[in-house]
């Protein structure tokens, strides 16, 4: 699943420095920092599937109409978040292929991970800023969380 959706946003326009997976030698640091700073999740154990609901706060949520929900962009891109800003995403893993942590990790530019998303729909992800300063997340009833540290939702 993984080549298949970098193979998708390619297709978009996205040159691969925009949009790759994270090397299976820096999965493991990347996904902990981003646990430990932003769940209260312990580290040595699997995490689960749902992280929304182990973030630590303050945090601020929307339910989000279906229009919200089938935005390609997603709403959040120009709204909340700079284009270009360098990020993390994580999804959840839609098909149930990998092995271990239920996840997808990804590097790239807001830009790219938001056509990544447009290219799974209903999938849980969570996009969190490269110097972990904020994180936002869209869980399957439809609702945009954000930690502290992206502007308040309109």
């Amino acid at each position: 699943m993984r080549t298949e959706l970098e193979a998708s946003v390619r297709q978009r326009g996205f040159p691969p420095e925009h949009f790759r997976a994270v090397r299976l030698t820096h999965y493991a640091a990347v996904l902990s920092s981003i646990l430990t700073t932003f769940t209260t999740q312990r580290t040595d154990r699997p995490p689960q599937r749902w992280l929304w609901t182990v973030l630590k706060g303050p945090l601020d949520s929307r339910q989000l109409t279906p229009e919200d929900q089938s935005a390609d962009p997603p709403v959040w891109l120009h709204s909340l978040v700079e284009p270009e800003a360098a990020v993390w995403l994580v999804l959840e893993d839609w098909a149930g292929t990998k092995r271990q942590d239920p996840f997808w990790l990804f590097e790239g530019t807001a830009r790219a991970a938001a056509a990544a998303v447009a290219e799974v729909p209903f999938c849980e992800y969570y996009v969190v800023h490269r110097n972990f300063g904020w994180l936002l997340c869209e869980n399957h009833h439809g609702v945009l969380i954000t930690t502290a540290g992206l502007p308040q939702m309109p």
